[in-house]
Parts: C-alpha cells; sequence; structure tokens
C-alpha cells in the first residue's frame, strides 16, 4: 500500500517529500535512542504555542469541508490513540511533531493495537497496547501486515472476528500516519484555476499549481519546515502567517468566517458532548436514588430538594440544546444526519421530554435524565466518529429538518417508557402484601 502511494510523489519536489523518503530509508526500529526522548521532551515545552497557531489554519477534508486543522488533527489523534491527547501533547502538537519530524516520530509509539494474537503476528510485546510505525516493517522494509490485510479482506464482513478486525484497524492507522508524514493529508493550499474550489495538498501544489502561486507555496512550505527543524519557532510562525494570508487571497470563494472558526476552536477545546455526559451520569444517578427513596420512604421527599435537581436537570438540558445549535451553526446543516448527531439528538429529545413533561413527577424525570446518558455514552465512548462532514445528497432536503427530525425524536420519548417499564418492575420486585 506505502509502495502504490510513494509512486504518486516525486522525490525533488519538496522537503516534506525529502523528510518521507528519509523515513522510508534505513533500519526501521522501534526503540528510541536516548536524543530522541530529548527531542520529544524539549519540543513538547517549546513547542506548544506554535502548534495552537498551526491548528487554525485552514484544511478544506476529503469530503470538501472547510475546518480548522485543529479539527482534523484532533480527529487524526483519536483515530490512531484513541484518547483525545497523547504523550501529554495536545492533537495540534502531535500532529506538528509528526510532519516536521517523521525521523523521530515513526519510532513512537503511537498507534493503538488490542489482539495479543496480532501484537504476536508483529513480534511485539503482549502488554504493549501501543506500536509505532516502525513496528510494521521488517529490517528490509517489508510490511508485515499486507498477508494479513489480504487475509482478512477476504473474510466476509458479518464473520470478521477481533483478529481481522484489528488487522484492518491497525492497517487504517498506518495509512493515516503515513499521510501526516508525507503531509498528503493536509490539502491546506488553494488552486484558484479549480472550478469546483479543491484545495490541495503541499506536495501536490508545488507540482500542479501555476507561477507565480507555485513558487509562493514551495517558499510558504520550504520556509515553515525548515524554520521548525532549526528550532526557530518565531520564524516559523511568519510563515505560517504567509500561509495564511495566501488562503484568504486565494480561496476566498470557500474561506470560511472568522467568527464561525472561532467558534469551531472553542468547541474543540471544551468538548461540550464529553462533557455533558458524565453530567448527565452523575445528576441522573442522584436523581434515581433520591426518585426510589421517595417511594419507600415519602417523608423524603422536599420541595426545595425537587426544585434543585428540577434546576440542574433544565441547566444540562439548556448547555445541550446550545451545544446542538453550535454544531448546526459550524455544519450548516440540521445535526441529525449521522450516527453521532442522531444519538446526540435522541439524547436531547429525551431530556426534552423529561424537562416539559415530567418535571412534576420525579421517577420520569430521572427516567429521561438516565436514559439521556445513556444515549451521550454511546455516542462518545464507542468507535462511532463524531466529525461534522458535508451532508450527502441523498439528505439535502428540507424534509432532513421536518421529516428525519420528529421520526428521530421519537425514540428519546420511546427510550422514557422503556426506562420508566424497567423501574416500575424494580418496583414490583420490592412491593410487600399489605394493602
Amino acid at each position: 500500500r506505502f509502495w502504490k502511494l510513494s509512486k504518486y510523489v516525486k522525490a525533488s519536489q519538496s522537503l516534506a517529500i525529502a523528510l518521507l523518503l528519509f523515513v522510508s530509508s534505513g533500519n526501521l526500529m522501534a526503540n528510541a535512542d536516548t536524543d530522541n526522548v530529548n527531542y520529544l521532551n524539549d519540543y513538547k515545552e517549546k513547542s506548544l504555542k506554535t502548534a495552537e497557531e498551526f491548528g487554525k489554519l485552514i484544511v478544506q477534508d476529503f469530503g470538501g469541508r472547510m475546518k480548522p486543522l485543529n479539527t482534523l488533527n484532533t480527529e487524526i489523534v483519536a483515530k490512531i490513540t484513541k484518547k483525545s491527547e497523547f504523550l501529554g501533547m495536545t492533537p495540534d502538537q502531535m500532529i506538528l511533531g509528526m510532519l516536521v519530524r517523521p525521523d523521530i516520530w515513526k519510532d513512537v509509539r503511537i498507534v493503538k493495537i488490542t489482539t495479543p494474537k496480532l501484537k504476536k503476528e508483529l513480534g511485539v510485546a503482549e502488554d504493549q497496547k501501543y506500536i509505532s510505525f516502525s513496528d510494521v516493517f521488517t529490517p528490509k522494509n517489508e510490511y508485515k501486515l499486507e498477508k494479513l490485510v489480504n487475509e482478512a479482506n477476504a473474510v466476509k464482513v458479518n464473520e470478521r472476528g477481533t483478529f481481522e478486525k484489528d488487522i484492518l484497524q491497525v492497517d487504517e492507522r498506518m495509512n493515516i500516519v503515513y499521510m501526516v508524514f508525507s503531509g498528503n493529508i493536509f490539502r491546506i493550499f488553494p488552486d484558484p484555476t479549480s472550478a469546483n474550489n479543491v484545495w490541495l495538498n503541499p506536495t501536490d501544489a508545488i507540482m500542479k499549481l501555476q507561477d507565480p502561486q507555485r513558487g509562493a507555496a514551495e517558499i510558504l512550505i520550504k520556509g515553515y519546515l525548515g524554520s521548525l527543524l532549526d528550532g526557530k519557532y518565531d520564524a516559523a510562525e511568519d510563515y505560517r502567517n504567509g500561509i495564511s494570508n495566501y488562503q484568504q487571497k486565494l480561496g476566498n470563494a470557500v474561506y470560511p468566517d472568522e467568527q464561525k472558526i472561532a467558534i469551531e476552536l472553542w468547541v474543540n477545546k471544551i468538548k461540550p458532548f464529553s462533557n455533558l455526559t458524565f453530567a448527565y451520569l452523575i445528576v441522573g444517578f442522584l436523581m434515581f436514588v433520591y426518585a426510589f427513596a421517595t417511594v419507600f420512604k415519602p417523608n423524603v421527599k422536599n420541595s426545595k430538594a425537587d426544585m434543585l435537581i428540577v434546576s440542574f436537570a433544565t441547566i444540562l438540558f439548556l448547555a445541550h440544546t446550545s451545544a446542538m445549535g453550535v454544531r448546526w451553526y459550524i455544519s450548516g446543516h440540521a445535526p441529525w444526519s449521522d450516527t453521532y448527531e442522531s444519538l446526540i439528538y435522541i439524547s436531547w429529545s429525551a431530556i426534552f421530554g423529561g424537562i416539559i413533561f415530567f418535571r412534576n413527577n420525579m421517577l420520569a424525570l430521572s427516567a429521561a435524565t438516565i436514559m439521556t446518558a445513556i444515549f451521550m455514552f454511546t455516542a462518545n465512548l464507542t468507535n462511532i466518529d463524531p466529525q461534522i462532514t458535508n451532508l450527502v445528497p441523498v439528505l439535502k432536503s428540507y424534509w432532513l429538518t421536518i421529516h428525519v427530525s420528529i421520526i428521530t425524536g421519537s425514540y428519546g420519548f420511546l427510550a422514557i417508557g422503556a426506562m420508566l417499564g424497567f423501574m416500575s418492575l424494580i418496583l414490583f420486585i420490592f412491593r410487600n402484601n399489605r394493602p
């Protein structure tokens, strides 16, 4: 796979390609030496501000959406490490470091791996949770996963076990790491000749743009990467500003509004839905305990406590509503167009039902809050992709906001009914025969 991709790259075009070739040469060992460790520690301390500014550049994803690099970097790190941050670095620091120094990062264990069988196939310790890019190559630069990937792909989807799934997932993560090392994933240079406003990655910009844009892109790329290689972060910032100006001038037709950029960066930082998940879990559990206590011991019921609980639930509901509104603003479409957004919306409809219709019944309100927490937990703590994407053509209709919203929202009310039924069964278990 890597060999095929490399055929599309010409070796003498840019500093980024030269770095990629440096990665491909030599003995690929997974043990970083002392100098590499010292570099990573030094880089972690000094690169924070530079990496943060790097994340403010605009990138065009493969679906055509324009977004801050910080969003893409966060998605990449979550994909390859299954964490929001790693090694004590922000996603922007990690991705910028991988782009600038792939010769070091190829030996850093950042790729998530799970099955012991695959670890054995790759020759890594069974207690290792992460492997490096170098771990999937032999000393002769042969890709260890090639045969395993072919065999896993030959198995029917519904018959694949955890081993086959892990193979394909690790292979996908390695491809993503490769694209970061090569810079092919960063479509940051507008092409003024493109009728569809397609942006180019650094390599394609130098190869395909016409002068004077090609010359400007080459100067900016080499200047930015070269300054970072030399540890000249102030000089790198000047080149970064140059790239930003280049984007705004030549990509003005699709360049997002500055306010929208700032809001998306803010959302990436506070992670509203992840934080709401734990808030719902805590509040829902406390409400559940209180509601059952009032059933068995009516004297426990307190109007002030009821008001306080309803107030907490209302605050969470308003925060949830605001977060969905912000996501709608960023994406430009109703936030129930994919699996992740549907789960978030169903959870919203559940707490909506609890606040509007069941706020005077503590048992029903606790059921609504708990189901909201369950849906939010499912959306945020599984392999469901939370990234914002452009709408697929079939959903580009006003029916998305009318028909789909009503149908999907009904699942929240169904969930409340299911939880109330479950609670009723629990009450029947503890009932006594006294009249």
